[in-house]
């Protein structure tokens, strides 16, 4: 059995820190309302309105667990749009971000649960301008990080 929301924790206990700022972390049953100022930079860890797919890959043949591909967007929310001098303010932090990121959620990482075997397989990097929440107005600079991990449970 899947132990996904263990997933999602491993991956949210991994700190990463680019110019100088570490984003606190959100789950996903625990994602603010709303982004207040205050709470920049931070990482939410999205299920809904976001691509989170299962791909099951098929039965082991010794011991009969299951290996599935998880595919889990963590967006780091970096500052409003509204603030500073524009783009070029965050490009550099931006860029910095996804260099830390990917030292410390690279491809091999394990994220294993209690009851799983978890690794990174695969990460891919957005930085943009996000809408968040969603339909809201609120736009922020920020990079979607997009982590394949294969479970085996």
């Amino acid at each position: 059995m899947s132990q996904l929301a263990d997933i999602y924790a491993a991956l949210a206990a991994i700190s990463v820190t680019a110019a100088g700022k570490t984003p606190s972390v959100y789950l996903p049953d625990a994602l603010p309302a709303s982004l207040p100022t205050a709470l920049l930079p931070c990482r939410l860890l999205q299920t809904l309105g976001t691509p989170l797919s299962a791909q099951s890959s098929g039965a082991l043949a010794l011991g009969g667990g299951q290996v599935q591909r998880w595919r889990l967007t963590d967006l780091l929310v970096w500052a409003p749009t509204g603030q500073g001098r524009g783009p070029a303010e965050h490009s550099g932090a931006l860029v910095a971000y996804c260099a830390a990121y990917a030292g410390a959620v690279g491809v091999g990482r394990a994220l294993d649960t209690a009851a799983s075997r978890a690794t990174v397989v695969d990460v891919q990097f957005e930085p943009g301008v996000f809408e968040v929440p969603k339909a809201s107005g609120s736009r922020y600079y920020g990079v979607a990080c997009t982590v394949t991990v294969e479970e085996i449970a």
